[in-house]
C-alpha cells in the first residue's frame, strides 16, 4: 500500500496541472463554446466547396466530351461524304450498275474499270480501302478483296458505321458505308470504305483542359480500348475494372460518376454512348488533380480552425487560472490535510465564503490532530488482530479443504493401498511438508504391517511388511501415550490413529527445517487422523466383504454344478426305473396281477413326473450357468401363437373352453429364441386352461405397447379375468421364494415351470406379471423388447463381472 503522503502529492499535482476540478470544467466550457461552432462552420464550408467544385469539374469534363463527340461526328461526316460523292458520280454509276447484270458481272473488263475507279478514289481521299457489295452482302469488287474477306464478320450490317480491330496490325479501323441506288431509288448495294483512325486518335489524344492526369478514350462493348490510352497499354479494361458508370455508358446511357480508373487511382469520369461508332466515349481525370483546389481550401480552413483553437485555449487558460487560483490554493491545503498532514493550516486572508471555509478547516484540523495518535494505535492493534484471524481462517480453510478431500477419498477409493497413498499425498501437498507417512500396526501395536510414504527416495512407497517400533522412538511414544508427539524442533510429529481406544496406526510428518508445525496444525492433524481411521476401517471392511462376495460366488457356482450333477445322476436312475417299469407292464418278465399292474403303473407315472421336474431343473440350471444360452433369430410372434393355439386346441375342446387369439396385424419381427418362446406360451396357455372353468373363454392377444413403442405385450387370460400389468406384481424369485401379492405357488411342478418361464422371458429382456388366487383362474402378461434378445444378452454380458 502506498503512503498517504504519496497519494497527497499525486492529488496536489492533479489539481495544480488543472487536469481536474474547477479548472478543467471552466477550460472545457470555453473550448466547447469556441471550437465546436468553428468546426461546424469549417465543415459546412468545405462540404459546400467540394460540392461546387465537383459540379464545376463535371461541367468541364462534359464540355470536353461534347467537343470530342462533335469532332468525331465531323470526321465521320467527311468520310461518309467521300463515299456519297463516289456513289452519286454519274461516270462511276455507269461503271458500277452493269455489275448487277449476269453477263456484265462475268466481264473482266467491267470489273477492272470498277477497280480502277475505286483505286483512284481511294488515293484521292482519306479512305484506305473501298469495296462495292450487292444488297445480299456479296462482295462485287474491291481495291483489296483480301482486306474485306478478313473482316467479313464485321460487315454483316452494311447500314451502320463501326470501329473494328485489324487482325494484322491490331489497330482500329473505321468501317463506313453508303447505299448505291438506281433511277428508282431502289438500293442495289453499298459502297463500303475502310479508314485508318489516325485522325480519330489525334482527336482523342488531345488533352486540352485535362491537366496532367486527364485523358479521353473510346471503349468497345467488350471493354476493349479503341483509341490509345494515355498512361498504359491495356488490351481489355474489363480485367482491371468494371465501374458502374462505364457499365451504364455501355448500356447506351450517359452520365458522370466517381470510381477507380484502370490505373487503380480514384477518378471522376464523364461517359457518353456514341451510336455512330457503337462505342463509349470516356473523359476522366484523377480526383487528386480535379479536387486539388478543394484540398487547398480544406487545408486552409483546418489551419485557421487550429489557429483559432490555439488562441482560444490560451485565452481560456489565462481566464480560468485567474478565476480558480484562490480555490486551488484552498484545495491544496485541504488535500494535504486529507493526506494526513494535520500540521497544515489554511491561511485566512479573505472575508468571503472562502475565508469562512478556511476557518472551518482550521477548526477541523485541530480536532483531528488530537485524535489522530489514538486512532493510529487502534488501527495497529486491529491490523494485528486481523492478520492473526486471517492466518487462522486460511489454516481452517485449508484444513476444511483437506478434510473434504479426505472425505471424498473415503467414498471413492475402497482399496487400502491406493487409499493410504492418496491420503499421504494430500496431506503433504496441503501442508507443504517434506515427508508424510502412514504406518498400520498389528494387534499388539508394536509391529508395522503396512505402510504408505511420500517424500523418501523414489518419492513415494506403499507396501506391506513387518517392522518393529521402538518404544523410545517418536512413533513408540505416540502409540504408548495415545496422543501426538513431536521433537524439540517441532519439525517431526507422530499422530496416533485411534479406532476407539486402540491405536491401529501412526501418521508421521516431517516439515522443512525452519518451518515448524504449530499446535493448531497438530490439533487439525489429530482431527484428521479420526477421518483417516474411518477410511482405513472402511477399506479393511471392504476387503473382508469383497473376499466374502468372492467366496459366495464360488459357493453359488459349486451349488449350481452340484445341482446339475445330482439332477443328471437322478435322471439316469429315473430313466432306468421308467424303462424297467415299462418292460414289466408289457409282460416281458411274466404276467402281472391287476394289483401289480396298478402299482407298477403308479411307479411309471411317478417316474415320468419326476423326470419332467428334473428336466425343468436341468434346463433352468443350464440357463443360469450359460451352458445352453438362448439362440435368437428372426421370428414372427403371431405365427408362433397360431401354432401353439392349434397344438393346445384339443385340450381346450376337452374342457369345453373357447380358445382364440387377437394379435395385432402390425407386429414387428423379433430377435428371439423361437423354441423357448413356444415352450413359455405352451406352459402359460395350458396353466390358464387348467384353472379356467368349463364353458368360459380364454383369449391370447399381443400388441405393441403404445407407452414407449419399444416392446410387445402378450396376455393370456380368461375373458372374465382380463387385467393390465398394473393390476399384478412382476413375478421374480427362485425355487425357494415364489410368492407375489396376487400370484401364489402351491408347491406343484408348475412352480418350477413358472420360474423357468420367468427366466426365459427375463433373458429376452422382458418382464412377467401374474395373477391367481383360490378358486380363481390364472392370468399372465409378459413383454418382449422389439430389439430382441441379442442386445439384452449383450448388456448382461457387459454388466456381468
Amino acid at each position: 500500500m502506498r503512503p498517504a503522503n504519496s497519494l497527497s502529492t499525486e492529488r496536489i499535482q492533479t489539481v495544480t496541472s488543472m487536469r481536474g476540478g474547477l479548472g478543467r470544467t471552466l477550460l472545457s466550457a470555453f473550448l466547447l463554446l469556441a471550437i465546436i461552432p468553428l468546426a461546424i462552420i469549417s465543415f459546412l464550408a468545405v462540404s459546400w466547396a467540394q460540392r461546387d467544385l465537383r459540379h464545376e469539374v463535371t461541367a468541364r469534363l462534359t464540355a470536353i466530351a461534347r467537343m470530342k463527340e462533335a469532332e468525331i461526328e465531323v470526321w465521320m461526316t467527311n468520310l461518309t461524304a467521300q463515299l456519297e460523292a463516289l456513289a452519286k458520280d454519274p461516270n462511276s454509276r455507269q461503271v458500277f450498275l452493269p455489275l448487277w447484270s449476269t453477263d456484265s458481272a462475268s466481264s473482266l473488263d467491267v470489273k477492272s474499270v470498277a477497280e480502277n475507279i475505286l483505286e483512284s478514289t481511294r488515293r484521292a481521299c482519306e479512305l484506305e480501302e473501298i469495296a462495292l457489295f450487292n444488297a445480299d452482302g456479296q462482295l462485287l469488287v474491291a481495291t483489296t478483296p483480301q482486306q474485306f474477306s478478313e473482316h467479313a464478320s464485321a460487315l454483316d450490317s452494311l447500314a451502320s458505321a463501326r470501329l473494328i480491330k485489324d487482325s494484322e496490325t491490331d489497330q482500329p479501323l473505321m468501317i463506313l458505308s453508303y447505299p448505291l441506288q438506281d433511277e428508282n431509288d431502289r438500293v442495289l448495294g453499298h459502297l463500303v470504305g475502310l479508314a485508318e483512325t489516325s485522325t480519330l486518335n489525334a482527336i482523342m489524344t488531345e488533352h486540352t483542359d485535362l491537366g496532367q492526369t486527364g485523358e479521353t478514350y473510346l471503349l468497345s462493348s467488350d471493354y476493349g480500348p479503341l483509341t490509345p490510352l494515355r498512361f498504359a497499354a491495356v488490351d481489355n479494361l474489363g480485367q482491371a475494372m468494371r465501374p458502374a458508370g462505364i457499365e451504364t455508358a455501355l448500356d447506351g446511357q450517359e452520365g458522370e460518376n466517381l470510381y477507380t480508373g484502370y490505373q487503380g487511382e480514384p477518378v471522376i469520369g464523364v461517359y457518353r454512348w456514341l451510336p455512330g461508332l457503337q462505342a463509349a466515349l470516356i473523359v476522366e481525370q484523377t480526383q487528386a488533380e480535379a479536387f486539388a483546389r478543394d484540398d487547398g481550401l480544406a487545408t486552409l480552413l483546418v489551419g485557421a480552425t487550429l489557429l483559432v483553437a490555439l488562441l482560444t485555449t490560451m485565452l481560456a487558460a489565462i481566464i480560468t487560472r485567474q478565476l480558480s487560483k484562490p480555490i486551488v490554493q484552498l484545495t491544496l491545503t485541504a488535500v494535504k490535510i486529507a493526506g494526513g498532514d494535520l500540521e497544515q493550516s489554511v491561511p485566512v486572508n479573505r472575508s468571503d465564503e472562502i475565508g469562512i471555509l478556511a476557518q472551518a478547516f482550521n477548526i477541523m484540523t485541530s480536532e483531528l490532530r488530537a485524535s489522530y495518535q489514538d486512532l493510529e494505535r487502534k488501527v495497529a492493534e486491529r491490523t494485528a488482530q486481523l492478520r492473526e484471524a486471517n492466518q487462522q481462517l486460511r489454516y481452517q480453510a485449508m484444513q476444511l479443504t483437506l478434510s473434504a478431500e479426505v472425505g471424498r477419498t473415503i467414498t471413492s477409493i475402497l482399496e487400502l493401498d491406493p487409499l493410504l497413498e492418496k491420503i499421504v499425498k494430500l496431506i503433504r501437498n496441503s501442508y507443504s511438508l517434506l515427508r508424510v507417512a502412514i504406518y498400520l500396526l498389528d494387534e499388539s501395536g508394536r509391529r508395522v504391517v503396512r505402510q504408505a510414504r511420500v517424500g523418501w527416495d523414489g518419492n513415494r512407497c506403499s507396501h506391506t511388511g513387518l517392522r518393529t517400533i521402538h518404544h523410545d522412538s517418536l512413533m513408540g511414544r505416540a502409540v504408548a501415550e495415545g496422543r501426538p508427539n513431536k521433537d524439540s524442533l517441532r519439525t517431526n510429529v507422530a499422530v496416533p490413529l485411534k479406532a476407539g481406544q486402540r491405536v491401529i496406526g501412526v501418521l508421521k510428518l516431517q516439515a522443512y527445517r525452519g518451518d515448524e508445525l504449530s499446535e493448531t496444525d497438530i490439533r487439525a492433524l489429530q482431527n484428521l487422523g479420526d477421518q483417516i481411521c474411518v477410511a482405513i476401517q472402511n477399506a479393511q471392511t471392504y476387503d473382508v466383504e469383497k473376499g466374502t462376495v468372492e467366496r459366495l460366488h464360488r459357493l453359488d457356482q459349486i451349488r449350481t454344478l452340484s445341482l446339475s450333477n445330482m439332477s443328471r445322476e437322478l435322471a439316469t436312475s429315473l430313466n432306468s426305473i421308467i424303462g424297467f417299469s415299462r418292460l414289466i407292464l408289457k409282460g416281458v418278465d411274466g404276467p402281472l396281477t391287476d394289483q401289480q399292474r396298478s402299482d407298477v403303473g403308479v411307479i411309471n407315472r411317478s417316474g415320468q413326473h419326476l423326470q419332467g421336474l428334473l428336466d425343468d431343473i436341468l434346463e433352468l440350471v443350464d440357463l443360469e450357468s450359460g451352458e445352453h444360452p438362448l439362440e435368437p433369430s428372426s421370428v414372427e410372434l403371431d405365427e408362433i401363437l397360431t401354432e401353439v393355439i392349434e397344438e393346445i386346441a384339443p385340450l381346450a375342446e376337452k374342457k369345453s373352453i373357447t380358445l382364440h387369439s387377437k394379435s395385432s396385424a402390425d407386429l414387428p419381427l423379433l430377435q428371439a429364441d423361437g423354441a423357448r418362446l413356444r415352450q413359455v406360451l405352451t406352459y402359460f396357455i395350458s396353466n390358464v386352461l387348467e384353472t379356467t372353468t368349463a364353458g368360459d373363454a380364454v383369449t391370447v392377444d399381443a400388441w405393441i405397447n403404445n407407452d414407449n413403442g419399444s416392446e410387445i405385450m402378450v396376455r393370456i387370460a380368461p375373458d372374465a379375468e382380463i387385467f393390465m400389468p398394473d393390476d399384478g406384481d412382476v413375478i421374480t424369485g427362485s425355487l425357494n421364494d415364489l410368492t407375489t401379492k396376487d400370484f401364489v405357488w402351491d408347491g406343484t411342478d408348475s412352480g418350477i415351470k413358472l420360474i423357468l418361464s420367468q427366466r426365459i422371458i427375463e433373458l429376452h429382456g422382458g418382464r412377467l406379471w401374474g395373477k391367481n388366487g383360490p378358486a380363481k383362474p390364472a392370468t399372465f402378461v409378459f413383454t418382449l423388447p422389439v430389439t430382441g434378445a441379442d442386445s439384452h444378452l449383450q448388456e448382461r454380458e457387459e454388466d456381468s463381472p
